[in-house]
């Protein structure tokens, strides 16, 4: 008895725990199964128009001096003195004596020149005076008939005057001699290398110095045909002027790197050489820098023989032209387009110009295009996309989200 009273409330429970199981699986909500959408890649565009493009030349090149010589004495003997900036890298000015060779043997022979000339025009002086009584006597007893020149002693004067000439000459010779005992500079410039010093003996075929004009600066720079297509050259042709106006002559800009600090120097292209390279089949255009040893305002440093510099050479301005950036571009010279539908498509446009951040193109697009900037790696015509825009304007850097909105304009 006692065991049916503690069954039946426990089969009681049981079973009112299975009716509510029941109920509940018969009203539980059924999930509704949803697809999710598919994602589509995200790109930049750019909104293109018609403007113009300035072309600058990038190359490189080695500073060289645009006059160089080898300063060689024209007479022998003794260095007695030389100049205190005649060292390796000296300054001088035009004019300024740089050695000086014993003088002692040309001033002697100035003095023996000097006396010779003196004789001969003695001599001559006592020719002419014999001349003059030759023709007094002969207008005495020649009975009318005319004198003969050796009569009247013409050959001997003419030999006199032939010695007065020659003993003239023999001084100039002897002077000029003497002054070149002292060596002076052809122009304003630099010692490269010194060669010769105090107390040594020269000949007339002795190398004293190497030295350099520093009136200006010459880089000899090489051009792709290509590159050169886009510069006006100065060109030199039979038969013309070879000095065309300086305003006309392409600019040019140098830089140098020394330390942390870079700095540069303007410049022209001057004139183009007369031949191609036979090696690298490029044409070499000489490129000129005034003043280079000049002191300036920036603390640049002189633009020293033997420097290797970065070029800028200014050349045509490109117009009704668009500007995209490279990597817009894919091979075959092809852009990427986005339609009003937001999907690509494929352009083939014609290149006129590129570097390394921008590419110049002057055929296939036209005012108001979307192009797409960074087109993604599997790009198929008719694929849609999702541009990206600045929602805050296009304030550099700011975060960019997707969605249709308007296109960045090009700059």
């Amino acid at each position: 008895m006692k065991f049916l009273k503690l069954t039946v409330p426990a089969v009681l429970v049981l079973c009112v725990a299975t009716m509510i199981t029941s109920v509940l699986k018969a009203t539980k909500p059924t999930a509704e199964k949803r697809s999710r959408p598919a994602r589509l890649p995200s790109v930049e565009i750019l909104q293109v128009k018609p403007g113009s493009y300035a072309i600058t030349i990038a190359t490189r090149g080695e500073v060289q001096a645009r006059t160089r010589s080898v300063l060689i004495p024209e007479v022998s003997g003794r260095i007695d003195a030389v100049n205190e900036d005649f060292r390796d890298g000296g300054f001088f000015e035009e004019g300024d004596i740089l050695l000086e060779i014993d003088p002692r043997d040309y001033e002697t022979a100035v003095t023996v020149a000097r006396g010779n000339l003196a004789e001969a025009e003695n001599a001559l002086e006592q020719e002419k005076a014999r001349a003059a009584q030759a023709k007094e006597n002969w207008e005495r007893l020649g009975n009318g008939k005319e004198a003969t020149a050796l009569v009247l002693r013409v050959p001997q004067m003419n030999e006199a005057s032939a010695r007065v000439s020659a003993a003239a000459a023999q001084l100039e010779q002897a002077e000029t001699d003497l002054e070149r005992t002292k060596i002076r500079a052809p122009y304003a410039g630099r010692i490269l290398e010194q060669l010769a010093d105090v107390g040594q003996y020269v000949t007339t075929g002795t190398e004293l110095a190497r030295i350099f004009a520093v009136d200006y600066a010459e880089i000899r720079l090489p051009l792709t045909n290509r590159q050169a297509a886009f510069i006006d050259l100065p060109e030199d042709f039979r038969g013309e002027s070879t000095s065309p106006d300086s305003e006309d002559l392409p600019a040019l800009t140098l830089t140098k790197k020394q330390g942390l600090k870079e700095f540069s120097w303007d410049g022209k292209i001057v004139r183009t050489e007369g031949a191609i390279d036979l090696l690298s089949r490029q044409v070499f255009v000489i490129g000129q820098v005034d003043d280079p040893y000049a002191k300036r305002e920036d603390g640049a440093p002189p633009l020293k023989i033997g420097d290797f510099v970065e070029a800028q050479i200014e050349g045509y301005t490109l117009t009704d032209v668009y500007t995209v950036p490279r990597t817009a571009v894919r091979e075959g010279n092809q852009l990427l387009l986005v339609d009003a539908e937001q999907r690509l498509r494929i352009r083939d446009v014609e290149i006129a110009w590129g570097d390394d951040e921008n590419v110049v193109v002057s055929g296939g697009l036209a005012p108001g295009d979307i192009i797409c900037t960074t087109p993604p790696a599997f790009a198929t015509e008719g694929a849609q996309v999702d541009p990206l825009t600045d929602d805050d304007g296009g304030a550099p850097g700011a975060p960019r989200q997707s969605g249709r909105h308007k296109p960045r304009a090009e700059e």
